[in-house]
């Protein structure tokens, strides 16, 4: 027995135990659902059965888990992102606890480029998909964030989308070169915690003013625009109660990866057994200063 399979045991989360219940609750979700077929059974029910296999996933991924060796971890890319700085510490601070499971974290990530233009460019195109004739026929029905974009889409040429495909391959190959060295790369889980809900966007992040409604998305865009499977897992709170999370992205096709550090980080912060948060009132924290 290892000593990471040690102690999942001792918090009750063994590897056979959790491929028992896995078995077990496959059957039962399977039950379930030839039973909804023919009106046996209910919804409510078959939705039970589905959390419950859920749930089973989920600790065998844990206890199966093996911790990274070496963890890449960058909060702002080198500066190229606007970050709030009381996340950026918290994060920097949280994904430390790998450490304690043996495992290097090192700050490094991938050189941007002008992936954010890219990014931009590309995303234009589904708009002009999904929005170009609702554009035409029913404009003042459309707020202005779809507008900027679908004109934008609408705008740009050929050569243009070929730049940010050629853009997008450079930065593909640029993480497949930094995944030769680490097993995965975490960020935080976004560029500023839950602003005031009334706004469209923050109009800076960090102290650091925006140049539109996008500008703290490539925090997490990244790792789609790389064929990257990514995941979100909480890791703590900020001075004014707002939930802050760790983005743990794996390499291509390597989403077991992803599901099993965040399971590995979950049951090492606790935070699991907090949940449900129940909302709470609260006043809208002051934007950070440059």
């Amino acid at each position: 027995m290892t000593t990471l399979e040690a102690d999942f045991q001792s918090r009750g989360v063994g590897i056979d135990k959790a491929r028992e219940a896995v078995a077990f609750y496959t059957k039962e979700y399977q039950r379930q659902s030839a039973l909804m077929q023919t009106g046996f059974t209910t919804k409510a029910r078959l939705q039970e059965a589905e959390h419950a296999l859920s749930e089973a996933r989920s600790q065998l991924a844990a206890a199966e888990a093996e911790a990274p060796k070496r963890i890449a971890f960058t909060a702002g890319f080198g500066g190229t992102l606007a970050m709030d700085r009381e996340m950026e510490a918290i994060c920097a601070r949280e994904v430390r606890r790998f450490e304690a499971l043996g495992a290097v974290v090192e700050e490094a990530h991938p050189e941007l480029g002008d992936l954010n233009e890219a990014f931009l460019v590309l995303r234009s195109q589904h708009f002009v998909v999904d929005r170009e004739k609702i554009l035409l026929e029913h404009r003042d029905k459309l707020k202005p964030d779809i507008i900027w974009q679908t004109e934008r889409g609408l705008k740009e040429t050929t050569s243009r989308l070929a730049w940010a495909e050629h853009e997008r391959r450079r930065f593909f190959i640029s993480m497949r070169d930094l995944f030769k060295r680490y097993d995965v790369l975490i960020t935080p889980g976004a560029a500023t915690p839950a602003f005031d809900v009334m706004l469209r966007a923050p109009e800076s992040i960090g102290g650091k003013k925006l140049d539109n409604y996008m500008g703290g998305s490539l925090i997490n865009a990244f790792a789609t625009l790389a064929g990257c499977p990514a995941v979100a897992v909480p890791c703590g709170f900020d001075q004014y109660g707002r939930p802050i999370g760790l983005h743990i992205v794996a390499p291509p096709r390597q989403d077991a990866r992803a599901l099993q550090v965040a399971a590995l980080f979950e049951k090492m912060s606790g935070l699991d057994k907090l949940l449900p948060i129940a909302p709470r009132p609260g006043s809208v924290p002051p934007a950070e200063s440059a």
